[in-house]
């Protein structure tokens, strides 16, 4: 690349070394600035990605986790009259023998 055509391509041809050297300068800390924000901004977005996953997970979880207690729920009576049921055999098989 041409340092005369770069010097007119910035507007700074015809000003002194020590001047160019300022804006030199100011652009490399620019330019360091705007790659530090962008790997920041990448760095945010990977985490919201992270955080959106992780809701999801959540959901999923919670809606499968109302689902088994819903299927618990609707076999406890069964549950409950079954082992009454044994009970009462059990206590009717023990008053039979005590009866001999």
């Amino acid at each position: 690349m041409d340092i005369a055509d770069l010097e007119r391509k910035l507007g700074i041809d015809g000003i002194s070394a020590e001047q160019q050297m300022e804006i030199i300068t100011a652009l490399q800390q620019s330019a360091a600035e705007k790659i530090a924000k962008a790997k920041s901004e990448s760095i945010g977005k990977g985490a919201e990605l992270v955080i959106q996953g992780l809701k999801k997970i959540k959901s999923d979880m919670e809606q499968k986790f109302a689902q088994l207690n819903g299927e618990i729920q609707s076999k406890l009576p069964l549950y409950k009259m079954d082992r009454m049921a044994r009970m009462a055999k059990m206590e009717e098989m023990a008053s039979k023998g005590q009866q001999d």
